[in-house]
């Protein structure tokens, strides 16, 4: 069941419209909530009494049911054109059959029968009404569901196992002492019309815009409470709370190229954004910037040095260590052309540990627990992981060299247990980064005469400097959609494209280009940086899995670094007809 109201409906729910007016919720604390009891109440049935004739019963079952209330909105042109308020709650169940050291998951079978990797099964929605009886129904049949669809993965995956002969597997689950979590009731107030009035006025300021074709601005806020209970003993009730605004347009070159920018703003709560003021300056100068990348040089190929500034920094490291060192147990497939087909664009960094990924001076380190960096305040935080096991900080990276993986409890070569890094996304608990902070013992003060410097030892007119890089999920889904449908496995962990760059001369003159993509970069691209800023850029947002419509809060924070020599090649991007007419609101002037 899946409510939403439209804004034209929702004056004519009174109560509904106080209470996300004024949202104000307060979870009932476990022993008390009817959610819990059902939970624990259908676990004790299922771990005693649960058992197919001449199968194993079930040795790990864990529920997890998010109760989720939701508000959105998007702005246009200065116009509100939807207002919506969701409430959901969903039923996530990860049932195994088999034993620690081989059960029915970390396998895919073939695409005829399933796409299902034998992860947490996801049943329709529960009831949103507090009712005992009505909730623990729905658990039981999704966990009769889930127990099935275990003993057949099972069977399957051992029939590959034996069919390709493989020996020396790696355990699927680790154990983990049994850990308990009550958070305190949180109770969040927010004016809803307060942000529809910004989300307005946000939107607004692309009438000043002629060159964009399309722009708005969206605000989403998210309040979930999480029950989490497996049969291990370890037990959570946690809020996860998420603000997003993004601000994004759309425009074209004069020979029809489409350009595309935006830029977010990310926190736990509402009062975490930065002021109205701050984001209607950050939003002008996208637009300012998106308008001058129109009439901007189109760069067709450059082979040199390569500066990394402000977000594109961060997204770098991101894109290479976030993403390498996340998602790093590959399942067995039962079909070996599924397995050349998929992507590796996670995980791929996972067999270089006691290896240097870094110069020596470079370390990088992961802590959930971390609620801000320098006072800048940081959005990967969280007290408990997903699975229930409590979160360390990780010395991932030291003097260069890679020492060790964010881990679930799915364990990996070489790495057995959890270190409270298991994140739920797309369906399924995955190793993933949090807070990752990338620093140097090496920095320089003035950076950009450092880069000229090194432009003059190599005798080049210019070089190139990226300070933003392109949105990753709409490239990455159109690669991935290519690799199903015929095409071939993207050759290079950065699939982002530069986004905002310029030409720096040798004489401190920039000119703004456009055009350009990365070429032949392997993660070890990474040991080729030369020097590093003392500054520091925060980026907190929102990591969107392609396909589904799960999102992972993390932060990265890194600083500027120059890359002594990279590949780029033209970006080939496709023109597109322009409009026929003018914009109607710029075209009446």
């Amino acid at each position: 069941m899946n409510i939403k109201y439209q804004k034209s409906n929702i004056k004519n729910l009174g109560i509904l419209f106080t209470l996300f007016c004024l949202f104000s919720v307060k979870p009932l604390l476990s022993q008390e909530s009817p959610i819990f009891k059902a939970m624990q109440d259908e676990m004790k049935r299922t771990t005693g009494k649960l058992k197919l004739q001449k199968e194993k019963p079930p040795y790990y079952i864990s529920y997890r049911i998010v109760d989720e209330q939701n508000i959105s909105m998007r702005g246009e042109f200065g116009a509100i054109v939807s207002d919506n308020v969701d409430h959901n709650r969903s039923l996530f169940v990860d049932l195994r059959v088999g034993s620690y050291d081989f059960d029915n998951t970390n396998f895919y079978e073939s695409p005829e029968y399933s796409y299902s990797f034998g992860q947490p099964g996801v049943s329709d929605n529960l009831p949103l009404d507090d009712d005992y009886d009505a909730i623990r129904q729905k658990i039981w049949l999704a966990t009769d569901e889930q127990y099935k669809a275990a003993v057949d993965l099972l069977a399957k995956k051992k029939s590959a196992i034996e069919h390709k002969q493989l020996k020396d597997t790696v355990a699927d689950f680790s154990r983990v002492t049994p850990d308990y979590y009550i958070e305190s009731p949180k109770k969040i107030s927010m004016d809803r019309n307060e942000w529809a009035t910004n989300i307005k006025t946000i939107s607004n300021i692309f009438r000043a815009y002629p060159k964009i074709q399309t722009s708005g601005a969206n605000f989403s806020f998210q309040l979930a409470t999480i029950y989490f209970l497996d049969s291990d003993g370890n037990k959570y009730v946690k809020n996860d709370i998420n603000t997003n605004i993004e601000v994004s347009a759309n425009t074209q070159t004069n020979d029809g190229i489409n350009l595309t920018d935006n830029v977010t703003f990310s926190g736990h709560l509402p009062s975490d954004l930065p002021a109205l003021s701050a984001m209607i300056q950050k939003a002008n100068a996208m637009a300012d910037t998106l308008a001058l990348l129109t009439v901007a040089s189109e760069e067709k190929d450059y082979t040199g040095p390569v500066m990394f500034t402000s977000l594109a920094s961060s997204e770098l490291f991101f894109e290479i260590i976030g993403k390498g060192l996340s998602d790093a147990r590959k399942p067995i497939y039962e079909d070996d052309e599924m397995a050349q087909m998929m992507p590796e664009q996670t995980g791929f960094l996972a067999d270089k540990i006691n290896k240097e990924v870094l110069p020596k001076s470079f370390s990088v380190s992961d802590n959930p627990t971390l609620t801000s960096y320098n006072k800048m305040s940081l959005y990967g935080n969280y007290a408990v992981d997903d699975q229930g096991v409590k979160p360390e900080k990780l010395d991932l990276v030291k003097t260069g060299k890679l020492i060790t993986l964010p881990m679930s409890r799915t364990p990996i070569k070489g790495i057995k247990k959890s270190n409270g890094h298991g994140r739920f996304i797309g369906g399924q608990i995955r190793n993933a980064i949090s807070n990752l902070v990338v620093t140097s013992d090496q920095t320089r003060d003035d950076f950009e005469t450092e880069f000229i410097s090194l432009l003059k030892e190599k005798e080049l007119d210019y070089g190139i400097v990226i300070t933003q890089l392109a949105f990753q999920i709409p490239k990455g889904r159109d690669e991935m959609m290519a690799m199903f449908f015929g095409g071939s496995r993207p050759e290079t962990p950065l699939i982002s494209e530069p986004l905002i760059a310029y030409r720096l001369y040798q004489n401190g003159k920039k000119e703004l280009i456009r055009g350009l993509k990365f070429d032949a970069i392997t993660p070890m691209i990474l040991k080729d940086i030369v020097a590093a800023g003392k500054d520091e850029t925060v980026d907190n947002f929102i990591y969107k899995e392609p396909f589904t419509d799960s999102y992972l809060p993390l932060s990265v924070v890194a600083p500027s670094v120059i890359i002594e020599k990279m590949i780029m090649t033209s970006n080939e991007a496709k023109a597109k007809k322009l409009p026929y007419l003018k914009h109607p609101y710029f075209g009446k002037k």
